[in-house]
């Protein structure tokens, strides 16, 4: 399963004024993991979930936010 190349982000929170977040950077993996196609039960396995509805908020939400960014 091919879902899109991996993308090196160069971040510096120091710089930007913010601390870093391990529940942020969770889910940032599963915004992008949603953007490119990862079945939403690989998402639930790899972040821990134990029911996939938990998961499925996090994707939902990310949607949304496609939406809004494609109708503004």
């Amino acid at each position: 399963m091919d879902y899109g190349k991996t993308e090196s982000v160069s971040w510096h929170p120091t710089e930007a004024g913010e601390k870093l977040d391990l529940h942020a950077l969770r889910h940032s993996a599963a915004t992008q993991w949603a953007r490119r196609g990862v079945p939403i039960v690989h998402a639930q396995a790899l972040l821990g979930h134990s029911d996939v509805r938990l998961t499925s908020r996090v994707y939902t939400r990310v949607a949304i936010e496609d939406l809004r960014g494609a109708v503004e």
